[in-house]
């Protein structure tokens, strides 16, 4: 008998968005102050999340945990996760 898994129903590019957005905002009053500047790798489809100090981190533990899902990398305080220089 062989194996069956359930499709993956695609979520659309603004509503990837839009939820990983909420899920943010619902995990920030427990992040902040303290850890603003902590960059955050939300799963969009079970809400969970992992933390580290820097985006490489943040992006291989999110792959360990996940490795088919699509993560939304941010800073807790939903800054940008890096900056240009432009010298």
């Amino acid at each position: 008998m062989s194996k069956t898994t359930q499709p993956r129903i695609p979520i659309l590019p603004r509503d990837f968005d839009r939820k990983a957005e909420l899920i943010l905002q619902r995990i920030q009053p427990d992040l902040l102050p303290e850890q603003a500047e902590k960059i955050v790798a939300i799963n969009v489809t079970t809400g969970e999340y992992v933390m580290a100090d820097h985006k490489k981190t943040a992006t291989r533990e999110f792959r360990q945990r996940w490795p088919e899902e699509i993560a939304y990398v941010v800073r807790a305080d939903g800054g940008p996760v890096g900056k240009l220089s432009w010298k």
